[in-house]
């Protein structure tokens, strides 16, 4: 199997990279990147001693994604302009980058014969918010620019249906976990390292909205599943570890750090809540619980403290 990974040199992108590179089914890798996010560092950590190779260049670029494209018969997709399911800035960029560069990367699949399958990452925040558990079989209503992008680039990879054996549509919580070019921006990521420096953490209002959570691991072990398997069909599924408040991420981390300081910004304030199903049905092995997995992420941090220097 030969596999072009969109995004390869963010967050998600680099840590799948180095869990593939160590597969014996995959024959070839390759990273397509603008390094806008200038993870320059971590990328040539990831390629030390592989034989993945590199293409800058830009999702909406058509004629550099075709070249790219070559010799491959797998396709990640992961390439975005990245925010919490919930936000609403950038809503330009949302546009531009996640809808249009979807639909690039799709007129360039239909343009060739040698990719088979593709696997694209979009987000829980497709469903909106509201007081009900989410399934797959539920509407859409994603509420602000990042999931309206997600949702619309979702409707481009559909296109491919009817021309391809496997496109599979993953819909996904908040990733949290260390790795390589971790982003300590979402929310749980976040909380570990201020409260590994001691800082104070600030939660909006009641601390009470719910948010679905998934555990980079788990990603890593899912996209791993559907590359190794050889199940090809088509599929859109929910990928959630947990669905936890706010309060419920801070009070674990309490048990790790006595001396933890806290402060809510408008308290008064109640903010819309996402509740997710898991339901992709993959029969991988049991997972960790959230206390578990905090445990392993602070030892980790302990061991390498995260740089949070621009």
């Amino acid at each position: 199997m030969k596999v072009l990974i969109t995004g390869g040199a963010g967050y998600i992108g680099l840590n799948l990279v180095s869990r593939l590179a160590a597969s014996s089914a995959i024959k070839k890798i390759t990273i397509y990147d603008t390094l806008k996010i200038q993870n320059t560092s971590s990328l040539l950590e990831v390629l030390k001693g592989t034989t993945v190779s590199f293409k800058r260049g830009d999702i909406l670029d058509n004629r550099l994604l075709k070249a790219a494209m070559k010799e491959h018969d797998t396709v990640i997709h992961l390439a975005a302009v990245s925010s919490t399911p919930l936000n609403d800035e950038f809503s330009h960029q949302y546009e531009h980058v996640n809808h249009w560069g979807t639909a690039s990367l799709v007129d360039a699949i239909e343009e060739t014969s040698n990719v088979k399958q593709v696997i694209f990452l979009s987000t829980c925040g497709v469903y909106g918010a509201g007081s009900d558990m989410f399934s797959v079989s539920d509407t859409t209503s994603p509420i602000g620019s990042y999931a309206q992008s997600k949702y619309l680039a979702e409707n481009q990879i559909k296109r491919l249906y009817n021309r391809l054996p496997s496109v599979s549509i993953i819909r996904v919580g908040t990733v949290f976990g260390h790795g390589y070019a971790t982003r300590y921006d979402s929310v749980v990521n976040l909380f570990l390292s201020k409260a590994l420096f001691g800082e104070k953490l600030f939660i909006n209002g009641d601390g009470n909205q719910v948010r679905p959570f998934l555990h980079l691991q788990t990603m890593l072990d899912v996209f791993q599943h559907l590359l190794e398997s050889k199940s090809w069909k088509h599929r859109v599924f929910n990928l959630v570890d947990f669905n936890l408040s706010i309060n419920e991420v801070k009070d674990t981390l309490f048990s790790h750090f006595s001396d933890l300081q806290y402060v809510h910004v408008n308290r008064e304030l109640k903010f819309r809540s996402l509740t997710v199903k898991d339901d992709s049905h993959l029969g991988l092995s049991h997972r960790k619980t959230f206390e578990e997995l905090i445990k392993e992420e602070v030892s980790s941090l302990l061991t390498s403290p995260p740089n949070l220097a621009p």
